[in-house]
């Protein structure tokens, strides 16, 4: 080996032991991570006498599904001491239209249609996750 390749050979090893490495910061050190609260799917079923809804469901963000197997269209919400969550649009027959609400614990009223034709349902949630 010549004595000008050793020379440079040893000092471009000599540079890179005393690199410093990038800055990276520490999440692009980290793998993926789910969200804190994924939002989860809630379906609420509306029939000619019945609202289905579960039994209870837990805090969090829905997505909460209506569905209305009626033959009329029909309008829908949730209300918990004195706040009301409505849908947009009225809901079609056999279709469904969804909203997202960020559920906290206690009861909800669901309600759908008006009039003589309202229907109302509970749907209770709880605290724990």
């Amino acid at each position: 080996m010549r004595l000008a390749t050793w020379i440079a050979s040893v000092l471009c090893l000599a540079c890179a032991r005393d690199a410093r490495p990038a800055l990276v910061p520490p999440s692009a050190l980290e793998g993926p991570q789910a969200p804190a609260d994924p939002v989860r799917l809630l379906d609420i079923g509306i029939s000619k006498d019945r609202i289905s809804v579960p039994e209870s469901t837990t805090v969090g963000p829905w997505n909460i599904s209506f569905f209305n197997a009626t033959s009329a269209t029909i309008t829908a919400s949730l209300e918990r001491d004195g706040e009301v969550w409505r849908l947009d649009r009225p809901i079609p027959p056999n279709t469904a239209v969804t909203k997202d609400i960020d559920l906290k614990a206690g009861d909800y009223k669901v309600i759908a249609g008006e009039g003589r034709s309202r229907l109302t349902a509970v749907l209770h949630v709880s605290a724990q996750k």
